[in-house]
């Protein structure tokens, strides 16, 4: 069975190999995540990391094995609960997925200056294809 939880500095071994295996090079402290959690392994993280006093979703990462499982919807639909928007710069093949929960695309020009600009220098620009998204409680 599945739980989310918050994150402690024990999990920071298993978050690292959970970003190693979803391709993501990131250093974060696993006591800001929420963590998905199967019988003492971890599937499922998301962290919430705050630019210019607005919400953004960095990074959501969900095991290979787990995906498409309702882990990221689980994960996401926790973090949305007090929030009145939430901003993410959606990569590769996942428009669908933040689409299918609510999120709107919005301009480059609403997006923190610090993650344009590593959108801008980031080598897979091309190939990842990132949109910036945002989700609005009550859809406005």
């Amino acid at each position: 069975m599945m739980v989310l939880r918050r994150g402690y500095q024990e999990d920071a071994y298993a978050v690292q190999e959970l970003l190693r295996a979803c391709g993501m090079e990131a250093e974060i402290d696993p006591c800001n995540c929420l963590l998905a959690d199967e019988e003492g392994m971890i599937v499922g993280l998301g962290r919430l990391e705050y630019g210019e006093d607005v919400p953004y979703l960095r990074p959501i990462a969900i095991a290979p094995a787990h995906q498409h499982r309702g882990v990221g919807r689980r994960l996401l639909e926790a973090l949305l609960t007090n929030l009145d928007e939430l901003r993410v710069v959606s990569r590769g093949n996942a428009l669908g997925f933040y689409s299918g929960l609510g999120f709107e695309p919005m301009g480059w020009d609403s997006v923190h200056a610090t993650y344009r600009q590593e959108c801008a220098e980031c080598p897979e620009l091309p190939v990842c294809g990132p949109m910036p998204m945002r989700y609005q409680a009550g859809g406005d």
